[in-house]
């Protein structure tokens, strides 16, 4: 009788074992496969040639590639331009991605996204009158767009040494912002700019 309940009593021990056992082995199958199946997604997944997008997953020189591809079949694609043009900057052409968003605009001119990346990457690539003109171009047009005045503010600061302007242009930014976004940052700045305007 004893014998019999202690095979009993291991027989019940050991079915959690075994239930646990099969649960980490599904887990561990389920952790090999899916990373597979995901990647077979995601490298498959490519928009047709009347979609927007280009696979995101490309290596920069192959993304550039299709993009540039797609503009040379349809050139009137402002989007395609400034995929083309976000491509080029995350490849580290500044000058490629300049002149490429500039396109998008002659197509978008009212795109205000675009515009204000436009004035961005200008100012990192040094062409602060650029990048200024450019900024001022889509405030005249969108005129509540706080991230322009920004912007704005930094290129006149660091472009220009024009700290007196940079802070009126940052305390708009800070008004249409609230409390949200950069405005802590926004604040340092505009205290730092004040100690060059009191010499």
């Amino acid at each position: 009788m004893s014998e019999k309940k202690s095979f009993v009593s291991r027989a019940r021990y050991k079915k959690p074992q075994r239930i646990a056992f099969i649960v980490i082995i599904a887990l561990i199958s389920v952790g090999l496969v899916l990373p597979s199946m995901m990647w077979a997604f995601t490298s498959w997944w490519a928009p047709d040639d009347d979609g927007q997008a280009i696979n995101e997953y490309l290596p920069p020189v192959e993304r550039i590639a299709k993009l540039e591809e797609q503009v040379k079949e349809n050139p009137g694609d402002a989007r395609a331009w400034a995929g083309l043009a976000e491509a080029y900057y995350n490849n580290h052409q500044l000058a490629e991605s300049i002149d490429k968003y500039k396109k998008a605009l002659e197509l978008e001119p009212g795109n205000s996204v675009w515009r204000t990346e436009l004035a961005r990457i200008c100012f990192i690539n040094s062409n602060y009158d650029e990048a200024i003109a450019q900024i001022e171009e889509e405030l005249s047009k969108h005129p509540q767009n706080h991230l322009a005045y920004y912007y704005y503010g930094q290129f006149l600061a660091y472009g220009k040494a024009d700290y007196a302007g940079a802070i009126t242009q940052m305390e708009k930014y800070i008004e249409l912002a609230g409390s949200g976004g950069e405005v802590p940052k926004a604040r340092q700045m505009i205290e730092e700019w004040a100690k060059h305007t009191e010499k």
